[in-house]
């Protein structure tokens, strides 16, 4: 289960009677009371509650309550997203990858790598939006088993593979075989 626990500002102030709902929404999906939660999660989202856009979201990703629909889900992370919710902001990331298929996630303050099932090692860059392949296997190989940052800032990558060990500059795209 996915809940926003992160607080967001809203581009625009959102009246008290949105926030009464958004709360009685928030008691309801706590208490696992999705079809009750809802209609209200969504009339607060619609009213510009940022927590109830993501919440709308996940509830639409995960059916509970409504019918599942990657779509909506979709469409209200990026409405969180807009009004500066980083949660959310990650969530349409993942929504790019087949979430069971990322083995392991680490993050510094200007990118995200991902290591996939399949040994395959992605990046995405957050200031320029960009996604990136860092390492894919050989035919046949293992893949990266092990992944982690080194270096100065976070921009260096350390890996782990059946070729050795590689560093790669996530700032300039060079690697390294090491060992």
């Amino acid at each position: 289960m996915i809940i926003a626990i992160s607080i967001a500002t809203a581009a625009f102030a959102v009246t008290d009677e949105i926030v009464r709902v958004a709360e009685r929404a928030d008691k309801l999906y706590v208490e696992q009371r999705y079809n009750e939660a809802f209609p209200l999660m969504k009339q607060a989202a619609e009213g510009g509650d940022v927590i109830s856009m993501f919440n709308l979201a996940t509830m639409y990703y995960e059916g509970q309550g409504t019918a599942q629909n990657i779509g909506q889900a979709r469409y209200w992370w990026q409405q969180a997203a807009n009004k500066g919710d980083d949660l959310a902001k990650e969530m349409l990331i993942l929504l790019q990858f087949n979430m069971e298929d990322i083995t392991k996630k680490i993050e510094s303050d200007a990118f995200i790598v991902f290591r996939l099932k399949d040994g395959t090692v992605l990046g995405y860059n957050k200031d320029k939006c960009r996604y990136f392949v860092i390492y894919s296997p050989s035919k046949g190989g293992e893949g990266a088993t092990d992944i982690g940052f080194c270096g100065e800032n976070n921009r260096t990558l350390r890996m782990r593979t059946s070729d050795g060990h590689i560093v790669y500059d996530l700032n300039t795209g060079k690697s390294e075989l090491i060992d």
